[in-house]
């Protein structure tokens, strides 16, 4: 007895034969993947790396108060008066750009004052003062306003290290009457600077 088969027959073959097919090529696929992927490995790590920024620190020994009180000045007199400035940043040397002082005067007797600044070497004090470089000589007012217009002063080279810089401010002998009762103001200012 022969079967013949019908179109139906012929068309569920065809199916089972193509799905067999696909299962075949994903099965051989998935293996070519995973031989592909089997390799030799290995790795190193340098891991917790940290940075911190340097500082740039300045105190003085005046803790921000003012060097000056002075009253009933005269023509001729003098007054001096010393200032200890400490580096206490991590940046040092060659890194800094250095210290500058500069100030800001007010006032009419402001011009008519006469200041000299001198600072002593590294490591200087105002209990042993000992002048090492002048700094500025001028009236008052013609003091540099700003870092980039101040007077150079000493680059820090060691953390902890401390300039003296001493101040002779006079009302000189030719001092008009005029200036009878004037008054001058002046705030000084010392800046260091990285490059």
């Amino acid at each position: 007895m022969t079967h013949q088969l019908t179109n139906r027959d012929r068309r569920r073959a065809g199916a089972i034969i193509a799905g067999a097919a696909a299962l075949s090529a994903a099965s051989i696929g998935a293996l070519v993947f995973t031989a592909t992927n089997a390799a030799f490995s290995d790795t190193t790590a340098n891991p917790g790396n940290s940075f911190v920024a340097g500082t740039v620190i300045l105190d003085d020994d005046l803790n921000g108060t003012a060097m000056f009180n002075v009253t009933g000045m005269v023509p001729g007199d003098t007054e001096v008066d010393c200032i200890e400035v400490t580096y206490n940043g991590t940046i040092v040397g060659a890194d800094l750009d250095g210290l500058t002082m500069y100030g800001a005067a007010t006032g009419d007797l402001a011009a008519e004052l006469d200041l000299v600044v001198d600072r002593s070497a590294a490591g200087g004090s105002c209990a042993a003062f000992a002048s090492a470089a002048n700094v500025y000589t001028g009236d008052l007012t013609a003091l540099g306003t700003d870092y980039a217009s101040g007077s150079a002063g000493l680059t820090p080279s060691a953390t902890g290290e401390t300039v003296a810089y001493q101040f002779s401010v006079t009302l000189p002998a030719a001092t008009p009457n005029s200036a009878q009762g004037d008054t001058a103001n002046a705030d000084f200012t010392w800046e260091v600077q990285t490059p």
